[in-house]
């Protein structure tokens, strides 16, 4: 029989929209209220924390009450395969950045690259940097709720800090010393004199990037892992499934860079990542370098 030709992403929603919600809950349990696939997500906090919640099935999602049917074993192995992306060793690279369209943003550019990445990644017992948000978690979610992560962003502009008056604030900076210790340490203070009515020696300005650019940084480089892990879905599932042949995702990996014209063929995974070198742990995969 001639397998069913279906784009990585449909194939995921089929998945478990359809087919994954046939499989009860454990103990028996049936969650009301919701539709097939869609409670799954409310497992889901900011950040797609995971919380405890009853009457979910082994897959995430909530179960169709009297379902005559166990879950396509093509889709058992889809769900399996998503479990083990979380098996990838994935982490940003020091030059990473999500804004190179965005122009010269200087100093506050470099600022807002960090904390992205700070708000992307945690650091592990040994100082090194990974993802907060499992590859797997990405694709759980968008597969119930479709689309991407949204990476589209505006320009922003640098702005002068100012006060409730309207007028651009000073600052300065000054060591003090405290009842509790003799220790001087330095503070910010304003550095504008009522007095004379102007900035005192050694005062400065600040400007801040509007909008801010770290939400979009965090849902561009949340969009890279996701559609990097559908490649990695793609290249696993392509001698795995009985009844389909998967077929990669036509999305571009990093759409803000100009073209965003849909690719006819599968990237190369050698170099399609730009997040991470990437290797599978234990499972004897060699390393893919970004």
């Amino acid at each position: 029989m001639a397998k069913k030709r279906v784009e990585i992403e449909a194939l995921l929603r089929w998945a478990y929209r359809e087919e994954l919600p046939k499989e009860q809950a454990r103990g028996g349990a049936i969650a009301t209220g919701f539709r097939a696939g869609w409670g799954g997500v409310s497992k889901f906090g900011d950040y797609l924390t995971i919380i405890d919640e009853a009457g979910l099935n082994q897959w995430g999602v909530v179960p169709i009450a009297g379902a005559e049917s166990a879950p396509h074993p093509d889709a058992v192995a889809i769900a399996a395969a998503v479990a083990a992306l979380d098996d990838l060793e994935l982490g940003l690279p020091e030059d990473w950045s999500p804004f190179s369209d965005l122009g010269d943003m200087g100093v506050l550019g470099e600022a807002a690259v960090a904390a992205t990445v700070d708000r992307l990644t945690v650091r592990d017992a040994d100082g090194a940097r990974r993802l907060r948000t499992p590859p797997s978690r990405l694709i759980f979610k968008f597969a119930i709720m479709g689309g991407c992560p949204v990476w589209q962003a505006d320009k922003p502009e640098a702005r002068l800090v100012r006060g409730a008056n309207g007028r651009p604030k000073w600052f300065v900076r000054k060591m003090i010393t405290t009842s509790v210790s003799d220790t001087p340490y330095e503070v910010e203070a304003d550095g504008y004199s009522q007095t004379a009515k102007r900035p005192v020696a050694g005062a400065y300005q600040k400007r801040y990037l509007d909008p801010c650019p770290v939400d979009a940084g965090v849902a561009r480089g949340e969009y890279e892992i996701w559609r990097f892990a559908m490649d990695v879905l793609t290249d696993d599932l392509r001698e795995t499934l009985s009844e389909h042949e998967v077929l990669a995702s036509p999305r571009v990996i990093r759409p803000w860079e100009g073209d965003i014209r849909l690719p006819r063929v599968l990237p190369d995974l050698t170099w399609s990542c730009v997040v991470a070198a990437v290797k599978r742990r234990g499972r004897g995969r060699a390393q893919k370098t970004a």
